[in-house]
């Protein structure tokens, strides 16, 4: 029993001698590790971190529109250009009407006002031809030619059957003087006439 006794101890002392050892190494790897840090937590949960941007590249619609944009100009400025010339030219063409109405204006008041004074002067002699005379001689049946008038006291006048007859509006431009002409009596008026122009007249007096 002794004998029994005395194995058990050594069995035992031989294993707590194993066994001081294997927990001295772990103890020295456990202290040679270094301490893992601890990551730092956001104060608070609302402020945690932006996620990571992405850079993003514009769609190549985005990237060409400027290029385009740019080719683009010269044309806008063109037809701005154009627009602007249309402008100018529809402006002087609206002053060259204005004046030109002027003018027109300005040389109807002279010519009503050269025909009143000739008409003031031409009535002061103005006869009335008798009728029996009127219809002998004068009258639409009644054509002949004339010379060139002459300018009797700032008027044109031309003889016609022992009477001058004095032209108190312009001479129309499409009649020539060696066209037939009638004088006819319209409304108390004498009026010269050329067949070949039945729309136009021209107010005459006679004179002695």
């Amino acid at each position: 029993m002794k004998i029994m006794g005395t194995l058990l101890i050594a069995v035992l002392f031989l294993l707590l001698g194993t066994a001081v050892p294997s927990f001295s190494q772990q103890d020295q790897r456990d202290e040679a590790k270094p301490p893992q840090q601890e990551e730092p937590k956001p104060a608070h949960p609302d402020q945690a971190a932006p996620p990571e941007r992405k850079e993003t590249h514009p769609p190549a619609e985005e990237q060409q529109r400027p290029q385009e944009e740019r080719r683009a100009a010269p044309g806008q400025q063109q037809r701005q250009q154009q627009e602007d010339a249309r402008r100018a030219q529809e402006e002087q063409q609206r002053r060259d009407r204005d004046q030109a109405r002027r003018a027109q204006e300005q040389d109807r008041r002279e010519h009503e006002q050269t025909q009143v004074d000739r008409r003031d002067r031409g009535e002061r002699r103005h006869v009335r031809i008798p009728d029996e005379r009127f219809h002998a001689v004068f009258g639409r049946e009644h054509r002949f030619r004339i010379e060139r008038p002459v300018i009797i006291e700032g008027a044109p006048r031309f003889q016609y059957s022992g009477y001058w007859l004095e032209l108190t509006q312009p001479w129309p431009a499409q009649w020539v003087y060696t066209d037939e002409f009638y004088v006819d009596y319209i409304d108390g008026d004498y009026y010269m006439f050329d067949p070949r122009y039945p729309g136009m007249r021209i107010l005459v007096f006679v004179i002695e």
